[in-house]
């Protein structure tokens, strides 16, 4: 258990703030009580594990200001965005939380840029140089010689979080020890990355409604922070937060150096949005640049940067396919992991002419492959065909699956709107327990265990 510590004189205090600060203690202590307890050691995944006091956590505990992040089906989520009612952001997220991938990226992706949408014959007779490579290999290969890694995700592209998540074992060998992710929520006006979620890391998991921040109730996201949690990464939050006056990816920057500062010991890897990763002189504004390059600038450190969302399958009707992705799946052997162009001396493809002010650029499979998740060694294959509710439900439904000891508003680790009885007709699980939940239409809830 940890033991905190501190005193407030009030004696000297005026009314108005003696009475914000013994609110402040009143809220505070019945926050840390609903929060904090002994997380329990983890047990054989063939036992079921029960809920810690961690775990025990409700939407009830939680500020009715933040926003709970419902689960809504495809049909609404569209029908509220195509009404003007929905931003464009907003709705992908909403699209991601029930697995709606595709239909998420359909509603705008970012243009390519460096040259990436088009090629000439002598550009492509040059890519024709390099082998595809794993990229997990080629990655930690090459960060064992860096002290900080950033990786770029397209933040409506959950695959990019799971190649995140495949990185993590590899890279903690290579002494990384320390995970920040943008898109969790910080304490306001604090610039050590302390997050707004304080037990998270302790509890194993982020929570579902917004408390942990906006994109942790997205599965993939919930799943790297669980693996990171579970090989023992510190985790920390560098999102601007007006901790000072600095424009976004300065300020993000600032953040990063201090937790940096207050703990010396251990690699770095962060991973956040597009073009955060940019280490060179492209501004982003009149004096402005992106977060990499401040980071370069203050340091004097070289990040290894990588960007995920430039060589991979286009959805939006308005972005098409870089065509030196299509000539890679045209002319390599078929794969089916995410990639990385390295030729015979072990130069990575970093884009046409003078590259891209990325180090690595990675290549993902077709999204049909992406979207195919058959259980690996040592996983536990859930068939819904083979459950006992699949001919009996109305379909469409919601489904959750999340770790039977964990809270009620866990982020799950699979969600996924079933538009048909066949429509996910197998899903790969970790060995353990695990509770099931459904939602139709009319608003009947249905839950189950798994194994029974």
């Amino acid at each position: 258990m940890i033991n905190y510590y501190f005193t407030v004189n009030l004696v000297d205090c005026s009314p108005d703030l003696k009475s914000i600060t013994l609110r402040f203690l009143y809220y505070y202590t019945l926050f840390y009580f609903l929060m904090t307890g002994c997380q329990p050691s983890a047990n054989n995944a063939k036992v079921i594990r029960t809920p810690g006091p961690l775990d025990t956590i409700t939407t009830a505990s939680i500020p009715p200001s933040l926003d709970n992040q419902p689960l809504l089906f495809k049909e609404t989520v569209l029908k509220i965005y195509h009404a003007g009612e929905l931003p464009e952001s907003r709705a992908k997220h909403h699209l991601n939380m029930i697995g709606q991938n595709g239909s998420a990226v359909a509603l705008g992706e970012l243009e390519l840029s460096w040259g990436l949408d088009s090629a000439d014959a002598e550009s492509l007779k040059k890519l024709d140089n390099y082998e595809l490579v794993p990229a997990v290999d080629y990655v930690i290969k090459r960060a064992r010689t860096h002290e900080m890694l950033i990786i770029a995700e397209s933040h409506y592209r959950p695959e990019h979080r799971r190649f995140t998540r495949s990185l993590l074992a590899g890279l903690y060998d290579a002494g990384y020890r320390h995970l920040g992710l943008e898109n969790l929520l910080p304490m306001f006006g604090r610039g050590d990355g302390h997050l707004f979620d304080s037990m998270m890391v302790e509890r194993g998991y982020p929570l579902a409604n917004g408390f942990s921040g906006p994109y942790a109730a997205e599965p993939e996201f919930g799943n790297l922070v669980r693996e990171a949690a579970k090989l023992g990464f510190n985790i920390f939050g560098y999102e601007r937060n007006g901790s000072s006056d600095s424009e976004r990816d300065l300020q993000m920057t600032e953040h990063i150096l201090a937790y940096r500062a207050a703990h010396p010991e251990g690699k770095i890897v962060c991973h956040g949005g597009w073009y955060h990763a940019i280490e060179s002189d492209q501004e982003k504004g009149p004096d402005q640049y992106w977060m990499a390059r401040y980071y370069k600038q203050l340091t004097g450190d070289d990040p290894l940067t990588i960007y995920q969302d430039a060589l991979n399958e286009k959805l939006a009707e308005a972005v098409a396919n870089s065509p030196y992705y299509d000539h890679l799946l045209n002319t390599k052997p078929k794969f089916r992991q995410t990639m990385v162009p390295v030729d015979q001396e072990g130069q990575v493809w970093r884009g046409p002419g003078e590259g891209t002010p990325f180090d690595i650029l990675t290549v993902d499979p077709p999204r049909k492959i992406l979207n195919d998740r058959p259980p690996h060694e040592g996983e536990m294959a859930f068939k819904i065909s083979e459950q006992p509710w699949f001919s009996t439900l109305d379909y469409p439904a919601l489904l959750r699956i999340t770790p039977s000891h964990e809270s009620s508003v866990a982020t799950p680790i699979v969600s996924s709107q079933i538009d048909h009885p066949d429509h996910l007709p197998e899903i790969g699980l970790p060995l353990g327990h695990y509770r099931i939940e459904l939602i139709t239409r009319n608003g009947d809830g249905f839950q189950y265990s798994f194994p029974e």
